[in-house]
């Protein structure tokens, strides 16, 4: 049986694996990593839109992490899948020199997002937008799940200071 931990561990490998090619697409340079986990017991899935609520830290190069909290799910699309637990990791890009102060992932991410789950699942986000105009995530966040089915569709993440 999988933990949370092992969960975090396999998608934060796969997206440090993955990373070379996200910030070669992204020409910006790598501020940190936002760990989002699933609260549970705060999923509503109406089929063609869910949502759920989420914990987010960020852990920036140089080792301070700043707290948000954060709903995700599909806005529009087809979600079949319920899932125990969920992981994401996102890896925080940004312009030459830009910080990530306090707040500043504060925002409305949005983009295609896919999953599917057989017990354990994966999936895969492309979210762009919220925030200062200089930070933005990697093209590319992978997610851990446990749980059951697939969704597919327009996602978003919301995040806000906690």
């Amino acid at each position: 049986m999988f933990k949370k931990n092992a969960i975090f561990s396999l998608v934060f490998t796969t997206a440090m694996l993955l990373l070379p090619l996200t910030q070669a697409e992204a020409k910006g340079t790598q501020l940190g990593i936002l760990k989002c986990e699933k609260i549970p017991g705060s999923e509503k899935n109406l089929l063609i839109h869910s949502s759920a609520g989420f914990e987010c830290e960020y852990t920036s190069q140089a080792g301070f992490k700043q707290k948000y909290k954060g709903e995700a799910g599909i806005t529009l699309g087809l979600d079949l899948e319920w899932t125990k637990e969920s992981t994401i990791a996102y890896a925080v890009m940004g312009v030459e020199g830009a910080k990530a102060e306090p707040g500043e992932l504060v925002g409305t991410y949005t983009g295609g997002t896919a999953s599917a789950a057989f017990g354990l699942g994966v999936g895969a986000k492309v979210l762009v937008g919220g925030g200062n105009s200089n930070i933005a995530f990697s093209p590319l966040a992978l997610e851990g799940s446990k749980g059951l089915g697939a969704s597919a569709g327009i996602g978003y993440l919301t995040l806000v200071k906690e």
